[in-house]
């Protein structure tokens, strides 16, 4: 039992709260006034010669009750008081009266309410004998109910009076976001509540078990099964008793979980740069990286881990010396390695190495003019094994253009290198991507003199031809960063970085390649309009959905955004910004902390890299925080991003360069370089 101030004491429920007061003594007249009971004698001589404070308990009390005893009540009289009014049945939303009728005479029974502590009016007018009533009511609201029978002579004395406190109405806007072995959930408060039950089961519609309390408009559902799908509603409660369930919403937990760190190399005090990861589709991995030697150079190293096995190989040196390593796995567990370095008469060329059967094949090289060097080789394997390497080459005297080289597996051999482009101005990229029928394409920015646009050109297989360099973005753009990946169904999508003047800085731009009708669709922005962006990374995944990532700045703070595009609609979605708390960026173990934001990421975010698996989620990796590596996944079934988290627990060195890679449907790994003053390393993190 409660004390109400000002009412007494009354019974708790889990659904009302009701308080059952004494008779009334009044009686009322035809036109519903209360009066005094013995004024109303005089009013109704010879109705009810007896009507005193005794009148609504007693209808019949009076001189001709003896007379009127096989009667019950004289038809020539007022009804008699209805009694012991109750509320018989009650949900949150939904107050259902009953009573006794003690007369035989009344044409009906009128209901009156009040709510909170003001005044009676009048809410229902009920047909005789009627004994229960029903009507709809407000959450968390106080009401009073009392009733009165009448007839052509009079009414009754009024009832008892009962007192009912709803509950309150259950919450609203529940929101389930799925992590590593929880579950956090948000809601909208109802008015009034205090507390919380949160319920869950492992299929929809229940039965629910209780997961938790709260006193807050969150909670957090801890000791959960990774990859699994949990079903939620919450119970709002006050002192008067507990609502009606929410609507039901559902989360999944984290397909993996990320393991700490391990060192894959680790140099001393020689330098590490350029970790590079390529994961085939049963999760055999291989990381490439280059190490600054004794004589001024820099050596080839890589190392294999096994999915199932979890241990990596001892190192082995791909280059006695050579920089800017890439890697990539064929579909059969083989792996291509490519990088730059100088050859006899000191010119710079493009290298290659196949891993297969266990170990590394011959070099190749990639042969370009003699009077210039190449910078930045890319490769890309396809389905059946072909594979195509692209590098830009410098003449030395301002121009540049893209060789790329292939790779036929019928024919077991490398294929002369081929220059896409004309080589009159500078070259920002380039990047390569493999699609269906071992189709090849090629993209770049190419200064002309005045503005950078993007071009590409497309190798068509069978044939290895390739086609003659077309403008992908407008003549007059100045673009940064493209990067290119295709789809098996012949697609392919480009992004990049776009100066925009009338901005003043800089927008992320894409445009997809329809196989279909065998052409580039117009270039358009992916982003919000509002911030700049920069170093984008695409992938896509084996429906032809594309995930694009990149770096975003506004008013001097960066963060990390990311841009979806369904194959089925065409179109792509609305940008999101994932980097979406600010943090402390204290390099110290103990000081570094989240802090709650919304809408804005943190200062120092550089270079994210993203990684699509074969259901079409997607693992982003970023630098951020002053040298920590960063990460966050896609979920197709929330169509979400989970929270951030941080890889990298090396609080005395510097992480960059992250790279990721997917493993089908079972997890990630992910590679970066730490620096420390005294020590340098490649480490590498494993989410299963």
């Amino acid at each position: 039992m409660k004390l109400l101030p000002g009412l007494g004491r009354f019974p708790v429920s889990s659904f009302m709260v009701v308080l059952v007061a004494c008779a009334n003594s009044s009686v009322r007249s035809p036109f519903g006034d209360e009066t005094d009971a013995g004024a109303d004698a005089d009013a109704s001589a010879g109705a009810s010669a007896d009507a005193g404070p005794d009148a609504s308990v007693d209808a019949d009390a009076g001189p001709d009750a003896g007379a009127d005893a096989d009667a019950g009540i004289d038809a020539g009289t007022p009804p008699s008081t209805p009694i012991a009014l109750t509320v018989e049945g009650a949900a949150p939303t939904q107050v259902t009266l009953a009573w006794s009728d003690t007369s035989s005479n009344e044409d009906g029974f009128k209901i009156e309410r009040k709510v909170g502590f003001g005044n009676y009016a009048l809410q229902a007018t009920l047909a005789a004998n009627t004994t229960t009533w029903s009507e709809s009511v407000s959450p968390n609201m106080l009401y009073y109910y009392r009733l009165y029978a009448y007839n052509a002579l009079g009414v009754s004395g009024t009832s008892n009076e009962v007192v009912v406190i709803t509950p309150p109405a259950a919450p609203t806007d529940l929101v389930a976001l799925g992590g590593e072995g929880a579950v956090s959930l948000t809601w909208r408060q109802p008015p009034g509540a205090t507390s919380y039950e949160v319920w869950r089961s492992a299929v929809s519609g229940g039965p629910y078990s209780l997961a938790g309390t709260a006193t807050e408009i969150s909670f957090v559902n801890t000791g959960l099964a990774n990859k699994t799908v949990y079903y939620y509603v919450v119970r709002a409660f006050t002192f008067a008793g507990g609502s009606g369930n929410s609507a039901e919403v559902s989360a999944r937990t984290a397909k993996c979980v990320w393991e700490s760190p391990v060192a894959v190399a680790d140099a001393g005090a020689d330098a590490i740069t350029t970790p590079r990861i390529a994961v085939d589709g049963e999760g055999n991995a291989f990381v490439a990286w280059s190490l600054a030697n004794d004589a001024g150079k820099a050596t080839i190293l890589a190392r294999r881990r096994t999915w199932d096995g979890g241990v990596w190989a001892t190192p082995e040196t791909v280059a006695p010396s050579g920089l800017q390593p890439e890697i990539v796995t064929a579909k059969n567990g083989d792996a291509i390695a490519v990088w730059t370095d100088a050859n006899d008469a000191g010119v710079v060329q493009g290298w290659a190495r196949w891993f297969r059967a266990g170990e590394w094949g011959g070099t190749v090289v990639m042969e370009t003019p003699d009077a210039g060097q190449v910078f930045d080789p890319r490769v890309a394997v396809g389905p059946s094994g072909d594979a195509v390497i692209v590098v830009t080459w410098d003449n030395l005297i301002g121009g540049s253009s893209v060789w790329a080289k292939r790779y036929v597996a019928d024919a077991g051999g490398w294929e002369s290198a081929t220059r896409l482009g004309d080589g009159l101005g500078a070259v920002d990229g380039p990047d390569i991507a493999m699609g269906v029928g071992e189709s090849a394409f090629a993209v770049w920015a190419q200064s002309s003199g005045l503005h950078t646009p993007v071009f590409a050109s497309r190798l068509v297989s069978p044939g290895g031809v390739w086609g003659d360099a077309g403008l992908v973005s407008g003549n007059a753009a100045d673009s940064t960063a493209p990067a290119v990946a295709a789809d098996p169904l012949g697609n392919a999508t480009v992004v990049w970085a776009e100066n925009n003047d009338t901005l003043g800085y800089s927008r992320i731009v894409a445009s997809t390649f329809l196989a279909s009708v065998s052409a580039w669709g117009d270039a358009g922005p992916i982003d919000d309009g509002l911030s700049g962006g920069s170093t984008p990374s695409v992938a896509t995944d084996l429906a032809g959905n594309v995930f694009a990532a990149w770096g975003t700045e506004s008013s001097g703070v960066s963060g990390v955004s990311a841009n979806r595009r369904l194959a089925a609609s065409g179109g792509w979605g609305t940008p999101a910004l994932v980097t979406d708390g600010v943090l402390d960026c204290t390099r110290s173990a103990s000081s570094r902390k989240t802090v709650v934001g919304f809408g804005i990421g943190i200062a120092e975010t550089a270079s994210p890299k993203i990684a699509v698996d074969l259901e079409g989620e997607a693992v982003l990796v970023w630098t951020m925080c002053k040298g920590g590596v960063w990460t966050s996944s896609f979920s197709t079934y929330s169509n979400s991003w989970s929270a951030t988290r941080e890889l990298s627990t090396d609080a005395g060195g510097v992480a960059n360069d992250p790279r990721v890679g997917s493993v089908q449907s079972l997890g990630a790994i992910a590679v970066w370089a730490s620096n420390g003053a005294t020590n340098s390393s490649v480490l590498a993190s494993v989410c299963r």
